[in-house]
């Protein structure tokens, strides 16, 4: 499942940009392409990976979520995934071979 966050503040987010370097740079470290960076700066495409924001934000030297929030349908799939209540397994799970039969022949 691929989640993804919004951009907070746009225009707080572009002078943090612009404080650390060059639009290039900052995205060439986070791992992003030039153009997309500009996009997410513009908010022409406002939805962005989790991942993709995490990233940016490390790299700008601020904390999660500084820049961006969840958006509506990411925010419920997100809290129903943290929300579940799943016991640990009562053994350890081992990798074993499992021996496929085969019909007789």
């Amino acid at each position: 499942m691929v989640v993804h966050v919004r951009v907070r503040d746009g225009e707080a987010l572009r002078r943090r940009v612009e404080a650390v370097g060059s639009y290039a740079e900052v995205a060439t470290r986070a791992g992003l392409a030039p153009s997309r960076l500009s996009q997410i700066l513009s908010e022409t495409a406002p939805r962005v990976k989790v991942q993709d924001a995490a990233r940016l934000e490390k790299v700008l030297g601020v904390p999660p979520r500084t820049f961006f929030e969840f958006d509506g349908t990411d925010a419920e799939l997100v809290a129903a995934y943290l929300a579940l209540d799943v016991p640990a397994p009562a053994e350890p799970v081992e990798d074993r071979a499992v021996p496929i039969e085969c019909g007789e022949g």
